[in-house]
């Protein structure tokens, strides 16, 4: 038997996510934060917990990832929110809730949250 320790999905979250448009708007996605400054609509995604979610002979042999997915849009991000959710549920991922909406001053971005787990194991 396998042990679960470690669940590699920034890959998986990438390619769902490669060349990621609504309409005729591209969003980019990166890993935690973007380092380009002129971007107006981009996603970021990060993960905030993994853990052992069950066992077999006192090993773990699934795990349970947290994920927060960013929107980051000059635009309505309702039906970005919509199309994210559509794209994660149907590769398995399980939507468990949205923060709340929030307009940056700063960069003049409308910042939108929302919140996932991945189950993984054998």
């Amino acid at each position: 038997m396998n042990v679960v320790t470690d669940v590699n999905i920034n890959s998986k979250i990438e390619d769902i996510f490669k060349d990621f448009k609504i309409g005729n708007i591209t969003f980019p996605i990166f890993f935690r934060k973007s380092n380009d400054n002129t971007l107006s609509n981009y996603l970021t995604y990060y993960f905030y917990s993994t853990q052992p979610n069950e066992f077999a002979d006192d090993i773990p042999v699934s795990v349970i990832t947290y994920l927060t997915i960013d929107v980051y849009t000059t635009n309505n991000f309702l039906n970005v929110i919509s199309e994210i959710k559509k794209k994660l549920i149907e590769n398995d991922f399980t939507w468990t809730g949205d923060g709340t909406p929030d307009y940056e001053e700063d960069t003049k971005l409308y910042h939108y949250q929302i919140n996932f787990i991945k189950e993984s194991g054998d």
